[in-house]
């Protein structure tokens, strides 16, 4: 009775093993169908590019995007390891693990592990942000205008007060004052006035000012000498009545200075500043301020 009952335990424990030996069996096929070059893991670093590739492994969907798109979708999607990219049809493959890879002409890929057994990558270029355009200013030398101030500070050149106005959004007009060395931001553009002090900047998208219909006059500057650009050589010059008709005659000029002891008769198409002199006599065309 007792031999029965160990040859029964015996046979029932051979049967539990040959019934376990093909799940274990199965396991071990399972592993080994899995080729070492399958990734399935997830990284957060940029995507590697394999241009002109199609991959081959386990696919987890196919979309019609573009190709930006599909590298969105897999970068934001747990468990993608990559994908390819057909332009003609906008076909978008996403991959749960990647086995390996092959040439083709046709399809991009990107994968976030090198693949291992294929070419080496190219490397993968993220797209290099737009600079902003930077806004365009008409330049009118020898001009001011008046009025639309959002702001005023001191400024050491034209080119600080441009950008000033170009990094202000409510800014659209700008006036660089070079003899006082100040700075006014505008939010509109006024009339444009004849001033040989400054330097007015309109901004393209404004389109072209209107100018002052008013009369010019001579500004006189008693013992002052002009700095600027000057037309021509001096010219002999027998009073300042003298030199200020030069400068009437001539369409470009914005002021003179003239030198009692040598009678000489300078002339300018721009003026930037003036300074003391003893027995110099100068003036500039302006019109009258509002």
């Amino acid at each position: 009775m007792r031999q029965s009952a160990e040859r029964a335990v015996r046979v029932w424990l051979w049967k539990a093993k040959a019934l376990m030996l093909p799940f274990a069996i199965l396991s071990i096929v399972s592993a080994s169908v899995t080729p070492a070059t399958a990734q399935t893991a997830q990284s957060d670093a940029p995507l590697i590019s394999y241009p002109a590739t199609t991959l081959t492994g386990m696919q987890s969907a196919e979309l019609r995007k573009s190709l930006e798109d599909c590298r969105k979708i897999c970068r934001d999607r747990p468990g993608c390891v990559g994908f390819d990219h057909t332009p003609s049809s906008n076909q978008c493959r996403l991959f749960a693990a990647i086995n390996s890879a092959r040439d083709n002409a046709e399809t991009t890929a990107e994968t976030k592990y090198p693949i291992n057994g294929y070419r080496t990558p190219a490397a993968q270029q993220e797209p290099t942000p737009e600079e902003p355009k930077q806004r365009q200013f008409a330049l009118f030398p020898n001009h001011d205008v008046f009025g639309n101030d959002i702001d005023v500070f001191p400024s050491d050149s034209l080119a600080l007060c441009q950008q000033a106005c170009a990094d202000n959004a409510q800014c659209s007009v700008f006036t660089f004052n070079a003899w006082n060395t100040k700075c006014f931001l505008k939010a509109g553009a006024g009339e444009l006035r004849l001033d040989p002090r400054a330097t007015t900047g309109v901004s393209s998208e404004l389109g072209p000012p209107s100018y002052r219909d008013s009369q010019v006059k001579i500004e006189y500057y008693h013992s002052y000498v002009m700095s600027g650009s000057r037309i021509g050589p001096r010219r002999l010059s027998n009073s300042r009545q003298q030199c200020e008709n030069i400068c009437w005659e001539n369409d470009s000029c914005v002021a003179f200075s003239f030198a009692a002891g040598d009678r000489a008769c300078s002339i300018y198409d721009s003026a930037d500043n003036r300074f003391p002199q003893q027995g110099i006599e100068s003036g500039s065309k302006v019109q009258p301020r509002p």
